[in-house]
This record gives structure tokens, C-alpha cells and sequence, in this order.
């Protein structure tokens, strides 16, 4: 049932706003449970899929689990070296390490590699992990 209604809801939005108006307001409303990076990375039949969930009883917090869990459940998973790790840790201590994810650890080699100053990326990298 609570598919149907959402299905409905979903059908709704499209036929009365249009395609691009509808997974717009779908996106705002799937931005309370999860950032919009996150979103960015959602194709639309997940958008779909996450918008249903975000309809359903459970609470924001399983709501927010299962919607990230639906955008990077498809991405390709990203490993680095022991090389890599030791250069991005050389700016973290190793609580902020833990609390780094794979995307995260790419941008943070890709500051590394800037040109930028150590200043600069040594608080450009401390503002990824403590996000």
C-alpha cells in the first residue's frame, strides 16, 4: 500500500510540475536525510526509489542510513595505497583519519597535490574530516 501511495505521489508530481520541476522538489526533500553530494551522485531511478523511503514511517535517522546507503551503494569503490594514506594522515590526527571516507580521502590527495600553501591545505583537509 505504501508503495502504491507513493508510486501515486510520485506520478502526481511529474504529470502536474513536469520531469525537471518534479526530481527537483524531490531532491529538496531528500536533502533534509542526506547532503546534496550525496544526492549529486544519484541516478534517477534511485532518486525515485529514495524518495519513497524518505515517504515512509521509519525514523530520519533510518531514513537518512538507507538513502545514502541506495546513492553509493552502486559507486565503484575507491582503495589507496599505505603510500597515499600515509600522505593524507601526515596532516590528521589518526581520530580525524578514522572519520575520513573514501571521497574524502581523494580530495584530500588532491589538495596535497595542489599548489596551494601547507597552511591552506593543511586546513582544507582538517575541514573534510571534521565534516
Amino acid at each position: 500500500m505504501k508503495l502504491l501511495l507513493a508510486i501515486s505521489s510520485i506520478s502526481l508530481a511529474v504529470t502536474a510540475t513536469g520531469p525537471a520541476s518534479a526530481e527537483n522538489s524531490m531532491l529538496s526533500a531528500l536533502a533534509q536525510y542526506v547532503p546534496e553530494s550525496v544526492l549529486s551522485l544519484m541516478s534517477e531511478q534511485q532518486i525515485f526509489t529514495a524518495f519513497s523511503i524518505s515517504t515512509s514511517r521509519d525514523t530520519d535517522a533510518q531514513k537518512a542510513t538507507q538513502i545514502e546507503y541506495i546513492a553509493t551503494s552502486s559507486a565503484e569503490p575507491r582503495t589507496y595505497s599505505r603510500q597515499q594514506l600515509d600522505l593524507v594522515s601526515a596532516y590528521l590526527t589518526p581520530e580525524q583519519m578514522s572519520r575520513m571516507d573514501a571521497a574524502d580521502i581523494g580530495n584530500a590527495l588532491a589538495l596535497i597535490h595542489s599548489s596551494k600553501t601547507e597552511t591552506e591545505k593543511r586546513g582544507l583537509i582538517r575541514a573534510l574530516a571534521d565534516y
